[in-house]
This record gives C-alpha cells, sequence and structure tokens, in this order.
C-alpha cells in the first residue's frame, strides 16, 4: 500500500471552531451537535488552543463535589474556554508527511494535530480516527490480545455517573466499560456521552441532577465488541465504520480487555517502523 504523503491529504478540512470567551456549556453543545470529542480555539483567524471532552469533564469535575450538590454545575458551564486550554495545541504544516504526524498524534494525550499554514489559521485537523481511516489498508499482522489493554478500569451499573467523570479526569482516559457482579459486559459510557449531557443541562439546569444518578442511566446498553483473536487491522475498520473510539474485548461476555483508537495507532506505528 502507498501512503498518503502529507498531512493536509487525510486532514478533516471542515473543522468547527469556537472563541477563547465563549462558555464550556457552548463547547459541550457543539461537540454534542457534531459528535466529536475535540475543538479548536480561535482568535481573530489564528490558532490558539484546542478543547477537548476530557477538558470540559475536568471542568466539571473541579465544580461538582463527590456529595450531591448540582448546583455547582453552572460554574463549570459558565466557564470561559480560555481557562480550561491546557497550553498550545500540536500542530504540523499542510505538507507535514503523515508518518511524522503520526508520531505526534501518538505523543500527544489528545490524541489529535491541527494543520496550520505559516501564519498559524486553521486548514483543518488530523485526528486518530483520520489516521486510521487513511491507514486501514496496511497489512499488520498482530491480534487486539496482543495490543489490548488488559488492565481495565470498570464500573458498575449502579455507580453514579459523577463517579464516572471524577474517575476518567483522574486516570486520563476517555470510557467506562459497565460490567455486572460477574464481571459481564452490560455498557459502556464514554466522555462524549457525559459532554452530552452536560449540553442538556446547560438548556435545562435541572438536569444537572443526573450526575448523581446511576451510569446505567447514561451508558450505552449494547456496546460494540471484539474478541481477542480479532485482527488489528478489521480492528481499525470496525472502529472507523462505526465511529466508536474503542472496542472492549470480551470471551464469552465477560470483558477481559480494550483496544482504543490510540492502542491501535500504536500498533501501526510499530509496523511503519519495522
Amino acid at each position: 500500500m502507498e501512503l498518503p504523503k502529507k498531512a493536509i491529504e487525510v486532514a478533516t478540512l471542515s473543522v468547527v471552531t469556537a472563541r477563547p470567551e465563549d462558555a464550556v456549556s457552548k463547547a459541550a453543545k457543539i461537540m454534542t451537535r457534531g459528535w466529536f470529542r475535540r475543538l479548536p480555539i480561535v482568535d481573530e483567524g489564528e490558532v490558539v488552543g484546542l478543547v477537548t471532552a476530557k477538558d470540559i469533564l475536568r471542568a466539571i469535575s473541579r465544580a461538582i463535589p463527590e456529595e450531591a450538590d448540582p448546583s455547582c454545575l453552572a460554574e463549570a458551564l459558565n466557564t470561559p474556554l480560555a481557562e480550561v486550554i491546557r497550553g498550545p495545541p500540536v500542530t504540523v504544516g499542510p505538507y507535514t508527511p503523515v508518518e511524522e504526524v503520526l508520531d505526534m498524534v501518538v505523543a500527544s494525550d489528545v490524541g489529535a494535530a491541527l494543520v496550520v499554514d505559516e501564519d498559524g489559521r486553521l486548514l483543518g485537523i488530523v485526528t486518530e480516527r483520520d489516521l486510521l481511516r487513511a491507514l486501514a489498508d496496511l497489512e499488520v499482522r498482530e491480534t487486539v490480545q496482543e495490543i489490548m489493554t488488559k488492565e481495565v478500569k470498570a464500573l458498575s451499573p449502579d455507580e453514579l455517573v459523577i463517579k464516572a467523570v471524577k474517575g476518567m479526569v483522574a486516570g486520563g482516559f476517555r470510557r467506562y466499560p459497565v460490567v455486572d457482579r460477574n464481571g459481564k459486559l452490560v455498557g459502556i459510557v464514554t466522555a462524549r456521552d457525559l459532554v452530552a449531557l452536560a449540553a442538556e443541562c446547560a438548556e435545562n439546569p435541572s438536569k444537572a441532577s443526573e450526575f448523581f444518578e446511576p451510569v446505567s442511566r447514561v451508558m450505552s446498553k449494547k456496546p460494540l465488541t471484539v474478541s481477542p483473536q480479532f485482527g488489528v487491522m478489521a480492528a481499525v475498520r470496525r472502529t472507523t465504520e462505526a465511529g466508536v473510539g474503542a472496542l472492549p474485548v470480551v470471551t464469552a461476555g465477560r470483558l477481559i480487555g480494550i483496544v482504543t483508537e490510540m492502542d491501535l495507532l500504536r500498533a501501526i506505528k510499530r509496523y511503519l517502523k519495522s
């Protein structure tokens, strides 16, 4: 397979943006409407930052204590995005080689690079999924079992939504599989699910109490899964076709691991370097 050569060839070019003075609530609504988890921040035409779903969860986690006090959510939702941006974004030029972009995305903790011109103006964004789509025809021979995360943090269905928020922020990950007392997978809750709840709260503040309800209320109940023998590139195709960021790995319905888009990119990076 001949690799696409430049960042601009794999980037998403139609990018929604926000301004530094916009509130977290606006970012949550934009992400939910477009069902994505990264939002470039632009000031007078120049890229100044990138806000992610995890950044929104971090603002919520800071504002809401673990005891039931949903009234604090308004403080988080009204916070300007300038206050939740964590340093300069990862940027590449339009002609940066794809393998270099892959290296930068894998090394980052946001899973994306912004494509900018020489004046710092936004041209597009290259996400984990963009790279997986572009590289989906490679012949990586590994199986999911060889690359998956085996020590998976999971929740039970009756644990509270706010625990999922605080756990993702503390652990630096974006989803929790939900398992019953026998270890059977019964659902998954993602950072995007929680951002969507925050967006609903911005429209209807009374829904803030749902952060203190069981995760079973917000989780996806039939997550897409794979077996440990599933091939890495088959997993790439499954994630990109379904538009999901991770695949729980199950045996006889029991959760034994999880493979994320980043896990798949790391496997591809090793293949390209070998």
